[in-house]
């Protein structure tokens, strides 16, 4: 019992150092606990996770499941200061994978951690500063019944290359 405690332990501190080389560690952060689908626990969307203490971080750490190891947010990878860490910031913006998108865009996903998180000046300014990049950001709105509510925002020169392409076709 000692020695697997031991080997949880280790493992923690393995990635948290790892995480800690490659810029950040999630800490206390639990936001995507939330906003996220974890199918190793039959945990829906905009719901708490059962292994999360809010405020505190997952207690299963270093033996979470791979799809939550996997996982990381835009503010995990430094795309963003640190003012704007998802709990604080009330948004989770990530990546859609690339095999999941049959388009040749980047897409992005901005999950609302509380309803009206997205309408906040330090969130519309941070849609505003990914809107002057090539890309389709989906933004998931918290609804009242914990479902999101989607609306896509395709951002101007994404736009405006579909359009070139669709002129070049009709040529």
């Amino acid at each position: 019992m000692v020695l697997q405690q031991r080997r949880r332990r280790h493992a923690r501190k393995k990635e948290l150092v790892m995480s800690e080389l490659e810029g950040r560690s999630c800490g206390d952060c639990t936001a995507c606990c939330f906003t996220h689908e974890i199918a190793h626990f039959k945990k829906p969307v905009a719901t708490h996770c059962g292994q999360c203490e809010t405020g505190k971080g997952c207690k299963i750490y270093g033996q979470h499941p791979d799809e939550c190891r996997g996982f990381k947010c835009l503010w995990l990878l430094n795309a963003f200061p640190e003012n704007m860490r998802p709990d604080r910031l009330g948004v989770v913006v990530d990546f859609v994978p690339e095999e999941k998108v049959k388009m040749k865009v980047t897409v992005l996903r901005m999950y609302e951690v509380w309803a009206g998180a997205l309408e906040s000046v330090y969130a519309k300014a941070l849609l505003q500063g990914l809107m002057t990049q090539k890309c389709v950001i989906i933004l998931k709105r918290l609804q009242p019944n914990n479902t999101y509510g989607t609306e896509i925002v395709v951002s101007p020169s994404y736009e405006i290359e579909c359009l070139e392409e669709k002129a070049k076709a009709a040529r």
